[in-house]
C-alpha cells in the first residue's frame, strides 16, 4: 500500500468565539506531563453557508493561539484531521446554560467526532469590531495604525509584550483565552511541559522582518518555525532581519 497523507489547509478562515486553554498538567500516579491544550472553533462562510470547524493547538502552539485568536481574527492553517471522543451538548437553556446529555449512570455520552490539530499558523487581520472594542477599553491606542505615530510604537511594544506573556497558574484566562483547568489534574509549568513532551521542538528562531509591507493596520509579525507569533519590534542594537534566538 502506498503511504497515506492526511493535511487540511483553511484560507482566511476566521476566529469564531473565545478559545479555551487547557494548561499543562499530571495526571495522578504518571509522571508524563501533557501539554497545553488551546481548542476554538472558526468558520469560514463558502457560498451561501457558513461552516464551523474545531481546531486544537498543543505546546508552544496552544500558547500562540491563546495569546492571538480574538473573536472575528482572519488566520490561515495547515494541520490534520484528528477523531476523537466527543459529548454530545444540549442547547442553552433560557439563562444561558449549556448542558451535556448523559448516559443512564450519569457519566457523558460520547460520540466520535473529527476536529483539526494545527501545524501552521499564519494570523491576518483582526477584526474591526475587535479593533474598536480594545480602544474603548484602553488596550489599543487610536493611533496604533498611523506611520510615524508614537502611538503606533507604543502598540508594537505593546504587542511584543503579549508575545511573551506567560500563563499563570490560577488565571481565569490568558490573552484572548478563557482557561479550563481538568479535575483531579495537577497544573505544572508550561515551559517545562512543552520541553518534555516535545523534545524535538528544538530552539525557536524570531525573525523581525521589519520591512514586510503591511497590508492591514498592524505591525510586522514574528515568525516561529514558520508560525506567525504575533506582532514584532524590533530590539535594541539589532539589525533588521538579524535572528533573535529564544
Amino acid at each position: 500500500m502506498g503511504k497515506s497523507f492526511n493535511t487540511v489547509t483553511l484560507i482566511s478562515a476566521r476566529v469564531a468565539g473565545q478559545p479555551t486553554y487547557t494548561p499543562s498538567y499530571m495526571r495522578a500516579g504518571s509522571d508524563k506531563p501533557i501539554n497545553a491544550k488551546c481548542d476554538v472553533n472558526v468558520f469560514q462562510n463558502i457560498m451561501e453557508k457558513k461552516h464551523v470547524f474545531k481546531i486544537t493547538g498543543w505546546g508552544k502552539m496552544a500558547d500562540v493561539m491563546a495569546r492571538s485568536l480574538s473573536t472575528g481574527k482572519e488566520l490561515t492553517i495547515v494541520g490534520r484531521l484528528d477523531s476523537f471522543k466527543g459529548r454530545i451538548w444540549n442547547a442553552p437553556d433560557a439563562t444561558g446554560n449549556i448542558t451535556f446529555i448523559t448516559n443512564p449512570d450519569g457519566t457523558p455520552k460520547l460520540i466520535d467526532k473529527i476536529g483539526i490539530t494545527i501545524e501552521k499558523l499564519d494570523l491576518g487581520a483582526d477584526s474591526a469590531k475587535n479593533i474598536v472594542e480594545e480602544i474603548n477599553a484602553g488596550k489599543r491606542p487610536l493611533n496604533f495604525a498611523v506611520p510615524g505615530h508614537a502611538e503606533k510604537l507604543q502598540w508594537e511594544q505593546i504587542c511584543a509584550q503579549k508575545n511573551q506573556e506567560q500563563y499563570v497558574q490560577g488565571s481565569a484566562t490568558f490573552g484572548y483565552a478563557k482557561v479550563r483547568v481538568i479535575e483531579g489534574t495537577t497544573p505544572i509549568n508550561n515551559i517545562v511541559a512543552n520541553n518534555v513532551a516535545q523534545p524535538n521542538t528544538g530552539t525557536a528562531q524570531f525573525t523581525a522582518n521589519v520591512n514586510q509591507q503591511v497590508v492591514n493596520p498592524a505591525p510586522p509579525q514574528v515568525q516561529v518555525n514558520g508560525q506567525s507569533m504575533g506582532y514584532a519590534v524590533q530590539a535594541p542594537n539589532v539589525q533588521a532581519g538579524a535572528p533573535l534566538v529564544a
